[in-house]
């Protein structure tokens, strides 16, 4: 379990100074400090051991110390390692992949005694393994193992699993990664093109070195450009063809258009900027990092778990417009389709998907065990299949542990690895449904001025206050005609309107209306060119902003031209999509947040359909100009059923037939009556296993039969290893308490409960909460609120007195640059904030 150590801030120490100043004589202390201080005589100590001082510095500076290899020793192994070659799929710096059998390597497999066979040459790779060697003692990370002074070699790990993830060299890394390709001549005959690829140096196909900097529009233009797509297709074919066995490959197949090579920029909105790059070969899983200049300064490697049931799928969210239904159909392997909702269980899923006498499949699989420990995700390339046990009946998941064959799929995941066509992407009409949506935005953020009710008079109006004028009386300028009273009114002469509450955007034609994988918005240029129409809607927002008028301007939200601002309506549009529009229902949530780096746009939608809750999360990235990933799932888990029944216990029925607010929800810790709220007693913590980082706990769970205990066993941390929690008193400071760290995540609740000594829960921290709530007096806050702009709105309304009155303190990271999270002294309740966006909410007593 992924845990949080949170240092403990001593006291000062305040010396007192004596008054009598220079006339105060001083003597020197004469006796033996060590008896005075109540020490006696005592041995001297020595490191066991045999160094000495004539010990080369580094041979064994090891002796004494919980440590594999001397100095020298590591030295030794690091050299050998960054200069060896990075093969894709099997090893990078003697680093292994995999073990053996195919099976993902355990972080601990990688440290111990170095090897040497007869010739001296360090043993590494698989073969390391099976006799049992390590490479030293790599640095080590939260998220990584490291080995060289500037990690050369970075193993990253699964936090929660030790499992080995992804192999990256870094710059200084000797290494290379050389193959070579098929090129077929014109005459008809081939030959073999070595390609050169190191770090720090440009990649070279033959005698060509690519060192040419382009745009996705401008690549063909470009022919010795890193991401020209004949140049990237070289690679591609040269990786295939060296490493992965693959004899030939059809000149005429491009892995670009194939969507097998993802071509991704720093910055995708502003292709024409020269950046940082990178090009990821995805059915390979090597990862080439290009700076803006085109020379290689990260390498990464993946293990390739490309399932033959995925190699030919097709997806869609439901067989009608109305419901929710979730499957993935394989055409390569027959009768194999993967639904949510039914009950498919993870004995099913083998029984249909993978093929008899097929280990290969299984093994190679990462199987990520949730921190709560019900349940797994099990990751393929481009999907991940989540299945979930009841942990009462069947006891919690190891790291790394397999689902039982009864463990229930609940979740389902798709990338845009998966190249597979989902029915509900179709670019065209989510290009439409966008469009609505973002010009709805636009003209929301245009705020236009009163009118200036004394200004009147200034434009020719008539004073109210005037006698009317006599139709008989002549008009002021005798060249004029008089006016006919029976003529109807002439209209005032309407102000111009904001160029956004009249802007509109095109939806081209060349957007495909076929269901497609989840991507960019490709379309056709102008030029000829295919673009990104997403990256083109931002570019012609942001193009009108900047042709404004000062006054113009001072009009209209500047959040404009920001680019989540932008994207979120998109999402929007994908969520309604994906959920059938039961997102927009009367019970359904939708939220919506970002990263601090204000790179990413994550939509959530929750519904409830036939009794079950229905979760769809979508996220967007502007690095890559597109959907990456979406998360659909289904049902309630074990804490889920605890919650929802005091959910439905302790809210009110809404009118005479409808049922009370059908999602538990932080707001409910403010409930007296609630014993998973403040003050509450509804956790005993009972025991708890370090290893596992859980607590066996009693969960008071309400019913027919009146209030029960529930034994359960859940992630979480006990009050014994010095766990508590802060909470922000006056003067914008904190103060510990002891306390178990309970964690209650269940399938759609997620809630972490503070115990403390006497038993009652002194904070509750819930992300993703549904319901609003109130951080001062008449200000209310809703998951995904920028809070600062709400303070202030609410401070301008309010008066600066309330705002005092509230003790509002924000908090930010150490270095002062992020805004972490907005607290109320008085009310006790802090948001925790990404991007200034409420994501989660805690309160204490």
């Amino acid at each position: 379990m992924r845990r949080v150590l949170v240092p403990l801030v001593a006291a000062s120490l305040w010396l007192a100074g004596c008054e009598d100043g220079p006339e105060q004589i001083f003597t020197p202390n004469s006796g033996d400090p060590a008896a005075q201080n109540g020490h006696g005589a005592s041995d001297p100590f020595f490191q066991d051991g045999n160094q000495d001082f004539t010990s080369t510095a580094g041979t064994n500076d090891n002796d004494g110390r919980a440590r594999f290899c001397s100095e020298s020793q590591n030295t030794r192994v690091v050299e050998h390692l960054v200069q060896r070659p990075i093969v894709p799929d099997v090893e990078m710096g003697g680093v292994p992949m995999r073990n053996p059998d195919g099976s993902p390597i355990h972080a601990d497999q990688l440290v111990g005694t170095p090897l040497y066979d007869a010739d001296g040459v360090l043993v590494t790779g698989g073969a390391m393994l099976e006799q049992g060697g390590g490479l030293c003692d790599p640095t080590v990370y939260l998220n990584a193992l490291t080995w060289g002074p500037t990690n050369e070699v970075v193993a990253f790990i699964n936090q929660e699993t030790r499992l080995i993830e992804t192999l990256m060299a870094t710059q200084d890394y000797l290494g290379d990664m050389n193959g070579q390709f098929t090129r077929v001549l014109e005459d008809g005959t081939t030959e073999q093109v070595p390609m050169t690829v190191r770090l720090r140096d440009r990649v070279r196909l033959g005698d060509v070195e690519l060192d040419e900097y382009t745009s996705q529009a401008n690549q063909a233009a470009r022919p010795r450009a890193w991401l020209n797509h004949a140049n990237v297709n070289a690679i591609y074919r040269a990786v295939r063809e060296t490493w992965f066995g693959v004899e030939s490959i059809d000149p005429a197949y491009d892995c670009v258009a194939a969507k097998v090579c993802a071509i991704i920029y720093q910055t995708e909105e502003a292709q024409e900027v020269r950046q940082t790059t990178l090009l990821y070969i995805i059915d390979s899983g090597v990862i080439l990092v290009f700076s803006p200049e085109g020379e290689v300064i990260q390498l990464q490697i993946e293990p390739v778990r490309v399932a033959p049931f995925e190699t030919s799928v097709s997806f869609d969210f439901g067989p009608d417009a109305d419901t929710v239904a979730p499957t993935l159909a394989s055409t390569a392997v027959p009768g194999c389709n993967v639904t949510l909702g039914t009950g498919m269980t993870w004995g099913d899923f083998q029984a249909s998907c993978v093929q008899a006498g097929d280990t290969r499949t299984l093994d190679r699989v990462d199987y990520d065990v949730y921190g709560q420990r019900n349940g797994v995700s099990v990751r393929f390339n481009g999907v991940d299949l989540d299945f979930t046990r009841r942990v009462s009946d069947q006891g919690v998941l190891r790291d790394g542990e397999r689902p039982n064959d009864a463990d229930v799929l609940t979740s389902m995941t798709l990338t845009r690895t998966l190249n597979a066509p989902v029915a509900e992407f179709v670019p065209a009409e989510l290009a439409v449904a966008y469009k609505a949506r973002l010009e709805a935005r636009l003209r929301a953020a245009v705020t236009l001025p009163p009118e200036d009710e004394a200004g009147k008079a200034d434009k020719g109006e008539p004073d109210p206050m005037d006698p009317p004028a006599d139709p008989m009386d002549p008009p002021a300028d005798p060249m004029d005609p008089p006016v006919d009273p029976m003529d109807p009114p002439v209209d005032p002469v309407a102000p111009p309107a904001h160029p956004f509450l009249t802007f509109e955007l095109t939806v081209p034609d060349s957007l495909s209306d076929a269901a497609a994988p989840i991507e960019q918005l490709f379309y056709t240029d102008a030029s000829g060119a295919q673009a990104n129409w997403n990256n083109t809607v931002i570019q012609q927002v942001r193009a009108l902003y900047e042709s404004l008028t000062p006054a113009q301007r001072a009009m209209v939200d500047p959040q404009v031209i920001e680019p989540t601002w932008l994207i979120e309506p998109y999402v929007d549009a994908v969520l309604d999509r994906f959920s059938h529009g039961q997102s927009e229902g009367r019970d359904a949530v939708k939220q919506f947040r970002n990263t601090d780096d204000r790179r990413w746009v994550i939509g959530y939608a929750n519904f409830i359909q036939d009794d079950v809750p229905y979760r769809v999360t979508v996220q967007y990235s502007l690095n890559y100009g597109a959907v990456t990933a979406v998360t659909v799932g289904a049902g309630w888990g074990e804490i889920d059923e605890i919650l929802q029944g005091w959910n439905q216990s302790l809210r009110p029925n809404r009118g005479l037939v409808d049922p009370p607010y059908p999602y538990y929800s932080v707001d409910l810790a403010l409930n007296p009556d609630n014993p998973y709220g403040l003050d509450g007693q509804g956790i005993i913590v009972l025991g708890y296993d370090r290893q596992l980082g859980t607590l066996d706990v009693e969960l008071q769970r309400t019913g027919v039969g009146g209030v029960t205990l529930v034994p359960l066993t859940v992630s979480g941390a006990p009050a014994d290893d010095r766990n508590g929690y802060l909470r922000q008193i006056r003067g914008e400071r904190y103060e510990f308490v002891p306390a178990h760290q309970v964690s209650l995540s269940g399938l759609e609740t997620g809630m972490l409960a503070y115990v403390e000594a006497d038993g009652r829960i002194g904070r509750v921290g819930m992300g993703g909460f549904k319901q609003p709530i109130q951080l001062c007096p008449g200000l209310r806050i809703s998951y995904g609120d920028d809070v600062p702009a709400a303070v202030e709105a609410w401070t301008a309304t309010a008066g600066v007195d309330r705002y005092r009155e509230c003790e509002i303190v924000f908090n930010y990271s150490e270095n002062g640059n992020v805004l972490d999270a907005v607290a109320s002294l008085t009310n006790r309740v802090s948001f925790v904030t990404v991007n200034q966006r409420a994501v989660q909410a805690d309160l204490w007593r």
